[in-house]
């Protein structure tokens, strides 16, 4: 695989950061990559859901339904952190118990006859 970078126009060519996985040889790479992306997509997404979950908190004015859901919407975002966190952790923990297996040539098979 071609490895990523970003040529400016009239500028510099910017390389990809040091330890930037740009090939994936094997499932487990691209299981990785993917699992990533998704913990920080999650990260993201709790963080817009508890700052909209803050502002409609501040702007409930008092009314009681407006601040139980604004309660329920932070609660919720709370809750979905601890989940990121703890589903990273099993990831981590579960990178480091599982041995890592090295490339293996496939031996070719043949049709019975």
């Amino acid at each position: 695989m071609h490895d990523l970078a970003l040529t400016l126009p009239g500028g510099p060519t910017i390389a990809p950061p040091q330890g930037f996985n740009t090939s994936y040889t094997d499932l487990g790479s691209v299981i990785s990559a993917a699992l990533n992306l998704a913990i920080v997509i999650a990260a993201v997404l709790m963080f817009f859901w508890m700052i909209w979950g803050i502002f409609q908190y501040i702007y409930a004015g008092g009314d009681k339904e407006n601040l139980g859901k604004a309660r329920s919407r932070i609660t919720l975002a709370i809750v979905g952190f601890i989940i990121v966190i703890i589903a990273l952790a099993i990831s981590q923990f579960a990178g480091t118990i599982i041995p890592q297996r090295e490339n293996q040539p496939v031996t070719p098979v043949s049709q019975p006859k």
